[in-house]
């Protein structure tokens, strides 16, 4: 499942993909404008994916290695979220099987993992940061309040790709023909052939 989202708060507006496929693994990722807000994630998830809490608790518990998540603070104040789990305790072997990271500005870049392993980490967010809520509104879009503000969440379906091609099927755009003899043809380079003079000391 694909799913384009457009969000505005305040002055700041943007686009975001999210994708889900039949293996539970998701990616959100902006792909225009702002970063979005990490406290608009939750609805974020919500207004695209339906259902997807049920899933991530049910693929969650489908590992049965104990977990634990942790959390680490830079100094600009940036914060990374990883899930960890053990697979032996014996060796005392520790798996990362997923991370998020959080800007100083409490944005989102790139969120991309399975959904289960992801979902205790959305968990935590909500320990650090208000996620707001939204409600459907009745053209579909999806509205709240954050930070004294509006904010306008709106789901889209993403462009028709109808029309692209391959670089290696696209014949000679017709801008340079190597048989060609002439004064535009006479060197590949924007210069030409000149080569400053340098004066040796």
């Amino acid at each position: 499942m694909l799913k384009h989202i457009e969000w505005r708060h305040k002055e700041a507006r943007g686009r975001v993909a999210v994708f889900l496929n039949g293996y539970s693994y998701l990616i959100v990722k902006p792909i225009g404008g702002k970063n979005p807000p990490v406290e608009l994630l939750i609805s974020m998830l919500d207004a695209s994916l339906p259902g997807w809490r049920r899933q991530a608790e049910e693929e969650f518990r489908h590992n049965i290695r104990p977990w634990k998540v942790d959390t680490r603070q830079g100094m600009s104040g940036c914060r990374d979220f990883c899930t960890r789990r053990l697979e032996d305790e014996m060796l005392a072997e520790v798996r990362t099987t997923a991370r998020v990271h959080i800007t100083m500005f409490w944005k989102v870049p790139l969120i991309e993992g399975y959904l289960g392993e992801l979902a205790p980490i959305f968990a935590r967010l909500r320990e650090f940061y208000p996620m707001a809520e939204a409600h459907q509104v009745e053209d579909g879009s999806w509205e709240g309040e954050l930070d004294g503000a509006y904010f306008r969440i709106q789901v889209l379906e993403p462009p028709s790709l109808r029309g692209f091609q391959s670089v290696d099927d696209t014949p000679s755009l017709g801008l340079w023909d190597p048989e060609k003899k002439g004064l535009t043809h006479e060197s590949s380079s924007p210069i030409g052939d000149y080569l400053p003079e340098i004066e040796v000391i």
